[in-house]
């Protein structure tokens, strides 16, 4: 039996690490030491790992200039290595020679980031740290800027923010399983029991700046029609108002009052009108 147990857990942790690609781009911002995120440059680090060594390029825009370098290293563990800049720096005609540079790479498991240092004595960026998130959309590298100042300003607030990578958080509202949200009896006081589901819904939505929420709001069969669209509507304003009070803002909610229109069970019934009587919540 243990030897099953380790024997899983093996298989676990192999297929939890399978789904970690180191090689591809990599992109986000290089922030200098105690800004708070309060300001960076764009960069783009692309990794082909063979084996268990890492060749690439190391790319940096700034002031409408940018500038690429060769980088490569050795590893045993493909998530923690560094990378160095090789000897023949530039890729780019006519640019200017840097000091050589270092780039400590650690990725997080918890995030889906790749996050460390530049170190460099003699450069501007020595101590900066760096915050990569793999690339959704291949980056044709070339002569062109890549990167648009809204990009940088979404990567430093999502960073500031704490966020998972855009890939993480997509995956997040994909999978994401909604749960109705049940009252009593011609009531619409929000019970306590919700309050972790309603926080789950909060964390996604705030890492998502364009994501909007439906509440939808519902009742049995008892009483009036006029009665239970009413009812409807305050229990829908119920979970909205629990919403923003942690920090969604108003203009991303919109509701919906169903009344007793939209049963999803029978309503002769005690355990029927129990399931009616719900708010539901959708992302749009």
């Amino acid at each position: 039996m243990r030897y099953l147990i380790i024997l899983f857990s093996c298989l676990l942790f192999q297929e939890h690490n399978a789904q970690f690609t180191l090689s591809g781009q990599w992109v986000g911002v290089l922030v200098p030491p105690g800004n708070g995120f309060q300001s960076g440059v764009p960069i783009l680090l692309e990794i082909d790992a063979v084996q268990k060594s890492a060749v690439g390029i190391f790319r940096l825009e700034k002031d409408q200039n940018w500038f690429q370098y060769e980088v490569g290293g050795s590893f045993t563990d493909k998530k923690a290595f560094s990378l160095q800049s090789k000897q023949s720096i530039p890729l780019k005609k006519n640019q200017l020679s840097a000091p050589p540079f270092q780039l400590d790479f650690h990725y997080n498991d918890t995030s889906d980031l790749a996050f460390g240092r530049f170190e460099s004595p003699g450069s501007p960026y020595d101590g900066h740290t760096f915050h990569l998130e793999k690339s959704t959309i291949p980056y044709a590298i070339g002569n062109n800027l890549l990167f648009t100042q809204d990009f940088v300003s979404r990567c430093l607030k999502d960073r500031s923010l704490g966020l998972s990578s855009k890939a993480k958080r997509d995956r997040e509202i994909a999978t994401f399983e909604f749960q109705p949200i049940y009252f009593a009896y011609a009531s619409y006081d929000l019970q306590p029991q919700y309050n972790q589901y309603l926080q789950k819904v909060v964390n996604v939505v705030n890492s998502h700046s364009d994501l909007r929420i439906e509440i939808v709001g519902n009742t049995d069969g008892d009483g009036s029609e006029p009665y239970n669209l009413e009812l409807s509507k305050n229990r829908a304003f119920a979970v909205k108002r629990y919403l923003e009070g942690r920090g969604i803002a108003s203009s991303r909610i919109s509701l919906a009052f169903e009344g007793e229109s939209k049963p999803v069970d029978r309503n002769d019934t005690k355990e029927g009108k129990q399931m009616n009587r719900r708010v539901e919540i959708r992302f749009n």
